[in-house]
């Protein structure tokens, strides 16, 4: 019997109720006392027989389904049976005998697993006459690994129709391609052409050698952490850069996955990171072979393998890590574009190198300075001291007829596409665009010398802006535009 069924109530763990069942029982109970006795027996033995009933029912389904397909085969008339079945498609490419060969092959080339080979009658004799010892030589690992593609072309080479199939079929034909895509599941150390084999230890370093392999790979990082940091400093350069919210967003999150080595701003703070620890257990170094720590300390003064992976760690990632952490917090952050500029990658590169929103308040600075200007011509030019009262009449004379050398709007037919291709000389301007080529004279005149008129002669297009229905007013505002010509 299961241990959840030794359950058994006993009279300490009784409900303290119970004392009042011997009590007189309440007014609401006696009104029933006139119902015969045999009503409630058979009400009882009514509830009694259902509950067996469906206490018999639940261990008929559970025991059916706990059974294995091969047994509930025999069984006539058993329903589930047809559960278990291949479908005739599966049966139509043999994919039982494919499933169960790879298998078999399986544990044939991994005779060190073979005591968890499944459907072995006599388990103890099998693991007696079939085990070995893992086997790491490179030819051994050559035959898996081609073993392991030759069954994959073969699976793959089989024409399914997985529409016809059940659901745990076509998962179990995905599970066997990765299987054996992977090579026999150990995509790394066992694949012979991966080469990882050579590595070592994936973990645990044993030899001298091991060791070695182990803090030049750790070394290793230093490289892509520094191309990592010099790609984010080019991004600044080129233009390639995030607003200020998302970099102080990246940086806390760059923090806050190397929590330790940020807090203490040096590199020893990698020793304290959850992976440095990992290389610094002293179950990391368990299996290290007699002498070899010895022999590691005399060949590099004085350091022994654990002092030599505390170097190794803090040069290779901690600093490295630090020095990316410190550029992103200060310099680069420096440079990051205000929050209300860009957005997303549709407005980069930008087209300027910011520097804690430098070019924004030059702008500002800029803007200040030119309109301080503007206002004091405005008050000497109304002559009104208050600076609300000159702005608004500097305005109102600004926007006056007066100011313009064209009374009203051009005519249509000087402003639409045609005009712009017929008036292309000062005799097909004054032909064809009379009204506006007496406004060009007319601001030609006023200037202090003849450019106006000269640049009027040599080029009359640019004096007329066409754009659908809007046409250009000539005003002293052109005039100071044409003489950058």
């Amino acid at each position: 019997m299961k241990d959840s069924e030794n359950v058994m109530l006993t009279p300490d763990s009784a409900s303290p109720s119970t004392e009042k069942l011997d009590s007189k029982p309440p007014v609401t109970f006696r009104k029933l006392a006139a119902t015969p006795l045999w009503v409630w027996l058979l009400l009882a033995l009514g509830s009694v027989l259902f509950l067996a009933g469906l206490i018999t029912l639940i261990i008929a389904v559970t025991s059916a389904s706990s059974k294995p397909c091969a047994n509930i085969n025999k069984q006539p008339g058993a329903s589930s049976a047809e559960v278990c079945k291949y479908s005739a498609e599966a049966n139509r490419g043999n994919l039982p005998a494919i499933l169960k060969k790879v298998q078999t092959e399986y544990y044939a080339l991994n005779p060190h697993d073979v005591a968890w080979q499944p459907d072995i009658e006599l388990q103890d004799e099998h693991v007696k006459g079939k085990y070995l010892p893992y086997n790491p030589d490179p030819a051994e690992l050559k035959r898996k690994t081609d073993r392991a593609r030759e069954l994959f072309q073969e699976v793959n080479s089989i024409k399914l129709d997985e529409n016809k199939m059940k659901p745990r079929e076509v998962k179990a034909l995905a599970q066997v391609k990765h299987f054996l895509q992977h090579t026999f599941g150990v995509p790394y150390s066992g694949n012979y052409y991966a080469g990882d084999w050579m590595l070592g230890p994936d973990l645990f370093p044993e030899t001298y050698d091991d060791v070695q392999l182990v803090i030049d790979t750790i070394k290793k990082h230093k490289t892509p952490i520094d191309r990592y940091r010099q790609n984010v400093q080019l991004g600044v350069k080129s233009g390639m850069i995030r607003t200020v919210i998302d970099c102080q967003a990246g940086v806390d999150a760059l923090k806050e996955s190397y929590r330790q080595l940020s807090l203490a701003n040096t590199s020893e703070g990698v020793l304290n990171e959850r992976f440095g620890k990992s290389y610094l257990n002293a179950d990391y170094l368990a299996n290290l072979e007699k002498g070899v720590d010895e022999k590691w300390a005399k060949d590099h003064s004085g350091k022994n393998v654990n002092a030599s992976l505390k170097e190794a760690l803090q040069e290779g990632v901690g600093q490295p890590l630090l020095d990316l952490i410190n550029y992103l917090d200060h310099e680069h952050k420096s440079h990051c574009l205000p929050n209300d500029l860009a957005s997303g990658l549709a407005n980069l590169p930008v087209d300027y190198v910011y520097n804690n929103g430098e070019i924004l308040a030059e702008g500002e600075k800029q803007l200040k300075f030119f309109y301080d200007q503007v206002i004091d011509i405005a008050k000497k030019y109304t002559n009104k001291s208050d600076e609300t009262e000159a702005i608004q009449a500097f305005r109102n004379i600004l926007n006056s007829t007066s100011m313009w050398h064209n009374n009203g709007s051009f005519p249509k037919n000087e402003s639409d596409e045609n005009a712009y291709k017929k008036c292309t000389s000062s005799e097909t301007a004054a032909q064809y665009c009379p009204v506006r080529w007496k406004a060009v004279n007319k601001w030609g005149a006023v200037l202090p010398s003849s450019d106006g008129n000269a640049l009027a002669e040599d080029h009359p297009g640019i004096l007329f802006h066409w754009r659908e229905d809007h046409s250009s007013k000539l005003s002293n505002r052109d005039a100071a535009t044409l003489q950058s010509f």
